[in-house]
């Protein structure tokens, strides 16, 4: 049934927001809480939600109560405590931002469903670290590492082989924020 026009949330609004977050909300929880990390990531990295976040009056009166009121956590996805701080970030951007952070969000999620159909097909139990390694493919080094990770990972389950850990690391990291600015450090992989 659809969603009575009264009752739509601020992602109803827009197709492709509905979508991502549609396709989110399908996953068992645990799944939900590894594609929240990468959307709270991606927020943060690439569009500074969480400064946005500190200096939320700055936003206007319907985001701040529109935050406030997720804190009454009616959202069947807010028990999720990953996912409700992911939907917050991605409240707070502007519609651009929303809708370019929708598509990332949504990249993650095809390669996802790509590996649980190999797995469904092959019958095999489908592993949390391998849907970790292709969401850090994807949040730190693009949708390209992301389609290689993903088939890598279908191979080894179409051919019967275990998967190594991958490890992916951001590109540089912080290493103190202060009045002086934040200081960073490349990471060489």
């Amino acid at each position: 049934m659809a969603r009575a026009l009264y009752n739509r949330r601020w992602y109803d609004q827009k197709n492709e927001l509905s979508r991502c977050i549609g396709l989110v909300e399908v996953f068992p929880q645990e799944i939900q809480s590894v594609v929240a990390q990468g959307m709270i990531t991606l927020a943060e990295n690439e569009f500074h939600a969480r400064e946005a976040m500190s200096t939320l009056r700055s936003l206007g009166p319907e985001v701040v109560l529109g935050v406030y009121k997720s804190k009454n956590k009616r959202r069947s996805h807010d028990e999720n405590e990953l996912l409700h701080q992911a939907l917050n970030y991605f409240y707070i951007l502007g519609l651009d931002n929303q809708i370019k952070l929708a598509a990332h969000v949504t990249q993650v999620v095809r390669h996802i469903y790509a590996y649980l159909d190999t797995c469904n097909r092959h019958r095999r139990q489908p592993q949390i670290r391998d849907i970790v390694d292709i969401k850090n493919a994807f949040v730190f080094r693009g949708v390209d590492e992301a389609q290689r990770v993903t088939q890598h990972l279908q191979a080894r389950i179409a051919d019967g082989t275990p998967s190594p850990r991958i490890q992916y690391k951001p590109d540089v990291e912080v290493i103190s924020e202060g009045d002086s600015g934040m200081q960073v450090k490349k990471n060489d992989d």
